[in-house]
């Protein structure tokens, strides 16, 4: 009886640095939203936003992936703002509670 050889292909996938790190602060980010956690949420956005810097240097460092620069400086941009945001709306809460 013949029995055939069986080869087995491993595929990589081309994944950016930090892909991982990024993946879960983002489900941690989502989390905190679902809960109603905004300081967490803030604070989860401006470690994203500081990850997603770390891999725009990577990528500028290769010399690889131009777009993919741009899109993660966009991405982090948005992260700063939403944080910025939160931040200013708390510290406009503590203001009037001062008073």
């Amino acid at each position: 009886m013949f029995m055939g050889k069986v080869t087995y292909a491993i595929g990589f996938k081309n994944e950016l640095p930090f892909q991982n790190e990024i993946k879960q602060q983002k489900r941690l980010y989502a989390q905190y939203q679902r809960t109603g956690n905004e300081l967490l949420v803030a604070e989860t956005a401006t470690q994203i936003a500081d990850t997603l810097l770390d891999q725009w240097e990577e990528l500028i460092a290769t010399g690889e992936a131009v777009e993919e620069e741009q899109k993660s400086l966009e991405t982090a941009l948005k992260y700063c703002d939403e944080a910025r945001y939160i931040f200013k709306r708390f510290e406009k809460l503590k203001n009037v509670v001062r008073y």
